[in-house]
């Protein structure tokens, strides 16, 4: 191993490492999150206090324009892709994004506005619908769907080079032999039911309602995390 800290490989190496760290630290989140999603009963809207954390159970309407799914184009309130890199001595998510603009959640007692979140802080939020669309799994990523491709392009393109092979040769990025991608997607859509979980604020200004956020939130349209 180079020990020059300039070297190229030795930068490689070091920043794999910070990309491992960063994505065990989201998972472990989740983890977490999911187990409070299970837990925690649902609280009334009415009846959730300020600054206080509290699981609420509703329908989600659009507080705007909706987004578009980053790999299938679906129109959605929110989305995750995950992606799976799998190779003949061990297997693990290569990447697990998630975004939202924001919405509203309404039950028969009242409505709560949901601030949204980016794909760049991913562990502020934890979605935990299982991405149950499958869009592609290959043995090479130069043969993804062009929808992949641009994903990786655009939410990971550091981890891709790192893990699946140099782009500044001028070659195809091609996985190493016996390496498998496989991607899916799965995506809250408007009237949906869900489960978040987070902490009330005041409205940002008369007439508008409460404000439902906080670093540590988890969002599921699972069966099990509705009640």
């Amino acid at each position: 191993m180079p020990e020059d800290p300039t070297h190229p490989a030795f930068i490689a190496l070091v920043l794999l490492s910070l990309g491992g760290v960063v994505l065990a630290l989201v998972l472990n989140r989740r983890l977490h999150a999911g187990r409070e999603l299970s837990r925690r009963a649902s609280t009334p809207i009415a009846q959730a206090t300020a600054g206080a954390r509290a699981k609420l159970v509703g329908q989600v309407d659009p507080a705007g324009e909706l987004l578009r799914a980053p790999l299938t184009g679906r129109p959605c309130i929110a989305w995750r892709v995950v992606i799976w890199k799998r190779d003949v001595a061990r297997g693990g998510v290569f990447s697990d994004l998630t975004e939202s603009r924001g919405f509203y959640l309404r039950d028969t007692t009242g409505t709560v506005f949901v601030e949204g979140w980016s794909p760049d802080s991913p562990s502020s939020v934890s979605f935990m619908n299982r991405p149950s669309h499958r869009l592609a799994r290959e043995d090479s990523v130069s043969s993804l769907p062009p929808a992949v491709l641009a994903y990786l392009d655009r939410y990971c393109a550091q981890l891709r080079d790192m893990y699946l092979g140099d782009v500044q040769s001028g070659r195809p990025v091609t996985a190493v032999v016996g390496t498998t991608l496989e991607c899916a997607e799965d995506i809250i859509e408007p009237c949906d039911t869900v489960a978040v979980v987070g902490e009330l604020r005041p409205p940002a200004a008369q007439g508008q309602p409460p404000v439902f956020a906080g670093e540590r939130r988890a969002l599921s349209a699972e069966s099990e995390h509705l009640s």
